[in-house]
This record gives structure tokens, sequence and C-alpha cells, in this order.
């Protein structure tokens, strides 16, 4: 659904029995980016407005085409700010970026259940958390442009360390740190 914040109209962009989720807008908010099963496995679909001419209900549903077509389902996925690129989960254990322009999927690394996507302000960084396969979590920054990418971890550590952040400027990593009972 998309509701208009000046006269807070709600529209139904679908009308299936896919399982749509996980919306997200470019920076411009001309395009309508979420995960789908309509494909049969869970991919990146996006619903594109190019004729700003026409209204939202007008031509939303009428634009819809599949983003990825990878031979694994996505679980997540976050748009570059630059919006050029799409970094994803795939299955269990892999993290691929796709390029929006070209429409090339290409896989970064691969990984016990990555999760938890954050770009850098520059597009050219990642922050994920990934897992060792002993229920540990730790959380890493990861060149996505480079030719041999290979994942740096900031938080290694015996416990599980989650859910980290970059701050606006890019300069700083934050994140959960489970060394004692309570979080920190």
């Amino acid at each position: 659904f998309l509701t208009r914040r000046e006269d807070k109209r709600t529209i139904q962009l679908t009308d299936d029995l896919w399982h749509n989720d996980y919306p997200l807008f470019t920076p411009g908010g001309d395009t309508l980016y979420f995960t789908s099963d309509r494909g049969g496995l869970k991919a990146v679909w996006r619903l594109t407005h190019p004729d700003t001419a026409l209204t939202l209900e007008q031509d939303y549903y009428r634009a819809l085409s599949p983003v990825t077509d990878l031979d694994q389902w996505v679980r997540e996925f976050t748009l570059s700010p630059d919006g050029e690129k799409i970094a994803l989960t795939c299955g269990y254990n892999r993290i691929v970026i796709h390029n929006l322009k070209t429409g090339r999927s290409s896989d970064l690394i691969s990984g016990y259940q990555p999760s938890h996507l954050t770009w850098h302000k520059d597009s050219n960084w990642l922050l994920y958390q990934n897992g060792n396969g002993e229920f540990n979590q730790d959380v890493f920054l990861i060149e996505t442009t480079a030719s041999n990418p290979q994942p740096f971890n900031i938080s290694s550590h015996p416990k599980d360390d989650s859910r980290g952040v970059l701050s606006p400027n890019g300069n700083w990593v934050a994140w959960i740190h489970e060394a004692r009972k309570q979080r920190e």
C-alpha cells in the first residue's frame, strides 16, 4: 500500500496472492523496490513511475518488473546511497551485489547467515554481521568495489557482536556486544 502524506489517501499497489515484503524507496522516490515470490523464488522487484505527469495510481502497478533472477531466494536487501546498487543476502550464505544500471549480479562473499546489511555513505563499503557456525556473530566491513574483496572483522570476540550501524558521516561503527549476560 501507499499513502500520500498530503491527502492521506491510501492506494493498493499490488492486488495478488504473492508474498510482497520489505518496501524500499529510491532516494528520489520514483521507484519502489520490494521482495516478492511471484516468480517462484523470493526476489527483488520494482515498481517504477517513469512519467511524472501521471499519478501513482495510474502508473505504478503497470510498471512492475523483476530486478533479480538468482538461483536462491532473497532474505534481505538494501539500496546503496547513490541508488546504483542493491546489496542482498541470498539463501543462507551469500551476499550478492546487484548493479541496477547493468542488471548484473555478482557474489561478494559467502558466509554463515550474513545479515543486517548497511551501506557506507560512499556506496563502496558494506557493513554486515556474519556467524561462524558455532553460534557466534561478528560485525564485518567489506569493500564492494575491490577486485578481490576481503572482509575485515571489526568486532572479533568469542561472544556475539551484532547489529552494526554506521554513523551518518561514515567515520564510526557502533554495534551490540554480548560479553556478559547483558548486552552493551
